[in-house]
């Protein structure tokens, strides 16, 4: 099936506060960029119940391509001073049950010692104009990675998010 939104282009999104805290959010730029936020993932899958399964730093790099060539998906980087601190990945794609568009965030992950901190509100609210410039009706996020749950839900319940479900997972399937 031929990808609905092939060619079309995204909005980059405006900064967040630029300086809350000493945070900056941006889109990724360039493959030095890309591959920061590889590094920075390595983090996220090591402190993550995704932490049996292999990094793919290959996949990651297309995924990072794709993004840099498309702005879908749309990658976001938090900085304080020349650190990455945190970072996003947002999809744009179509309602199974309509074409309305409707972003999910991938992942978003900031570091620990950044955690509490001006890193996720921030990156949040770029999610956010990211995903109304770009037309999205709704804005998902799913909490999979398995760190601290109920922080997260309170971070997110009071970002504005409701709930609407929740997720569960049957390891060990198939493998």
């Amino acid at each position: 099936m031929p990808d609905p939104l092939d060619g079309k282009a995204f909005a980059a999104p405006k900064p967040a506060r630029l300086h809350l805290g000493g945070v900056t959010i941006r889109l990724a730029r360039d493959d030095a960029d890309t591959e920061a936020m590889i590094e920075l993932g390595r983090l996220l899958h090591a402190e993550s119940r995704f932490r049996h399964l292999p990094y793919d730093e290959a996949r990651l790099r297309e995924l990072g391509k794709l993004g840099l060539a498309k702005g879908n998906p749309g990658l976001l980087m938090a900085e304080r001073g020349s650190k990455i601190v945190g970072m996003a990945v947002v999809m744009l794609g179509e309602h199974y049950f309509s074409k309305a568009l409707a972003a999910t965030v991938q992942l978003i992950y900031v570091t620990p010692e950044a955690r509490g901190g001006a890193a996720a509100v921030n990156l949040l609210r770029a999610i956010r104009r990211w995903s109304a410039q770009n037309k999205a009706v709704d804005l998902h996020i799913n909490v999979t990675t398995g760190i601290d749950a109920t922080r997260t839900d309170r971070f997110l319940r009071h970002m504005g998010f409701k709930q609407t479900g929740g997720n569960y997972v049957l390891e060990g399937v198939g493998g």
